[in-house]
C-alpha cells in the first residue's frame, strides 16, 4: 500500500549488483565534485594575487586618509571571465528550476531525461538525491530534511565565523600599520563571506523544495494520511508533527532568511 517512491529519490539505486554499482555511483559523484573544486580553486588561487595588490592599493590610499575604514571592494572592468561566471549563473538558475520541476509537480520524465536532472543535482550539491545512501544508513524524508538543513547551515557558520575572524585580523594589521598583511587578510575575509553566499545560491532550490514537501500529505480511501515525499510515514504520527513544526521553522531560515539576507 504504501510503496517506496518519493520525491526525493529514496530508492533510485538499486543494489542488483551488489556494491559495484554503489561504489561507482560514489566514485563519480566524488569525482565529479574534486573537478568543480579543483576549477574553483583554480581561479581563486589566479585571482587572488591581483585581489590582494588591488586591496593594497585601497588600503594604502585609505590610510592616507585621516579615520579611513578599511574597505577591499574595488571598481574593476569587466573581464571575459566575468561575463563568463555572470552566464554560467544564469545557466545554473534554469537547471535549478528543471531540476525541481518533476519533484514540485510530480512530473514523470523518461529515463534519460530523469537521470540527467539527477546528475544535474550534483551542481546544487544534492548529494541526498545522487548518492545511495540508504546502502550506508538507514533513511528517510524525515533524516534527509535533516541533512539538508543542518549541514549547509553549519558549513555557513563556520565560513562566516572564519571571514570575520579574517577581517578582525585585517583590522588588527592597518592598526599597526603592515598595508599588506591587512590586504590579504581583508582579501581573505570578503572571499570566505562570498563563499557563503554561493553555498547558498546553490542549495536554496532544493533545500526550500525540501522543507516544503514536509507539509503535503495524500490521504488514502481508509482516512489515513501519508506523506507525498514518502509514503512510508504517517502524516498523524507525532514524529511527522514534530517534523512539521522544525519545517515550519526552517520556512524563516531558508525561504525567507535567504532573501533577507542577500537584501
Amino acid at each position: 500500500m504504501h510503496g517506496t517512491g518519493t520525491a526525493y529519490g529514496y530508492g533510485i539505486v538499486k543494489l542488483r549488483g551488489g556494491g559495484g554499482s554503489v561504489t561507482a555511483t560514489f566514485a563519480v559523484a566524488i569525482t565529479l565534485l574534486g573537478v568543480l573544486g579543483a576549477i574553483a580553486l583554480f581561479f581563486t588561487c589566479r585571482h587572488g594575487k591581483r585581489g590582494i595588490k588591488e586591496a593594497e592599493k585601497q588600503a594604502e590610499a585609505e590610510a592616507k586618509a585621516e579615520g579611513g575604514e578599511l574597505d577591499v571592494s574595488t571598481t574593476t572592468k569587466r573581464s571575459t571571465l566575468t561575463e563568463l561566471l555572470v552566464r554560467s549563473k544564469i545557466s545554473l538558475s534554469l537547471f535549478q528550476v528543471l531540476v525541481q520541476l518533476g519533484k514540485v509537480f510530480e512530473i514523470i520524465f523518461p529515463n534519460l531525461f530523469a537521470n540527467l536532472l539527477l546528475w544535474l543535482g550534483l551542481l546544487q550539491l544534492d548529494l541526498i538525491t545522487l548518492l545511495p545512501v540508504d546502502c550506508l544508513f538507514s533513511t528517510d524524508f524525515h533524516t534527509s530534511l535533516l541533512l539538508r538543513t543542518l549541514v549547509p547551515l553549519g558549513v555557513m557558520l563556520l565560513l562566516a565565523l572564519a571571514g570575520a575572524l579574517a577581517l578582525g585580523l585585517a583590522s588588527r594589521a592597518k592598526r599597526a600599520g603592515d598595508v599588506r598583511r591587512a590586504a590579504s587578510w581583508a582579501w581573505l575575509g570578503s572571499l570566505l563571506f562570498n563563499c557563503v553566499f554561493i553555498l547558498l545560491f546553490l542549495i536554496y532550490p532544493s533545500t526550500c523544495t525540501a522543507i516544503f514537501s514536509a507539509f503535503p500529505c495524500k490521504e488514502l480511501d481508509d482516512g489515513s494520511t501519508w506523506l507525498r515525499a514518502d509514503l512510508l510515514i504517517d502524516c498523524a504520527s507525532d514524529a511527522h508533527k514534530g517534523m512539521m513544526a522544525y519545517a515550519g521553522v526552517m520556512v524563516l531560515v531558508f525561504p525567507l532568511g535567504a532573501p533577507a539576507l542577500y537584501g
